[in-house]
């Protein structure tokens, strides 16, 4: 247990703020999920009015198009075609066999069955980047924050102190200042 009242502030002080900035980076990488992962929903959309319209090749290698006619038969492929999972229509994320993650979008246009992909590499080469950011600088804003709350802590303190060094080498019972 720490004995003095200025270790026992900067317990505190250090205690609540790392709370609450605990909380900030959470609400952040929350806020960044849903941020990337909107753009990636966005990007697929794109991605189907694309399949949509077939006007181009596309050798994107981190997109997949595929589509099917009515009875299941793919009538139209593009990219390394990794297995994509059949899916519903809406988007999900999948673990491939490789390990990699893609998100796909399925979705129904004038009979076919349209899925795209997407890798979810890069999506989540930044998503760890931000975690890596944040575990660099919290630890180093709770440093920081300790040193400031110690710092304000004995600044505030200060008077007490010197009061109570001067009052050491008396005594205040006056029986203990009594002449023998």
């Amino acid at each position: 247990m720490i004995k003095s009242i200025r270790g026992r502030l900067t317990f505190a002080y250090a205690t609540v703020l790392t709370i609450v900035l605990g909380i900030y980076a959470g609400a952040a990488y929350s806020f960044l999920v849903h941020r990337v992962y909107s753009e990636m929903r966005h990007t697929l959309r794109a991605d189907f009015e694309a399949a949509e319209v077939m006007t181009h090749d596309d050798h994107d290698s981190d997109r997949w198009i595929e589509v099917r006619d009515a009875s299941g038969t793919i009538i139209r492929s593009t990219g390394p075609g990794p297995a994509l999972p059949q899916t519903v229509n809406g988007v999900d994320s999948y673990r491939l066999a490789n390990g990699e993650y893609v998100r796909v979008l399925t979705g129904e246009y004038k009979g076919m069955t349209i899925r795209v992909g997407r890798s979810e590499k890069h999506l989540r080469q930044r998503l760890g980047e931000f975690l890596l950011g944040l575990g660099i600088a919290l630890p180093l804003a709770v440093a920081l924050l300790c040193f400031a709350g110690y710092s304000l802590a004995r600044r505030t303190l200060a008077p007490v102190d010197r009061i109570v060094v001067g009052q050491r080498g008396t005594h205040l019972c006056p029986r203990c200042q009594q002449v023998p």
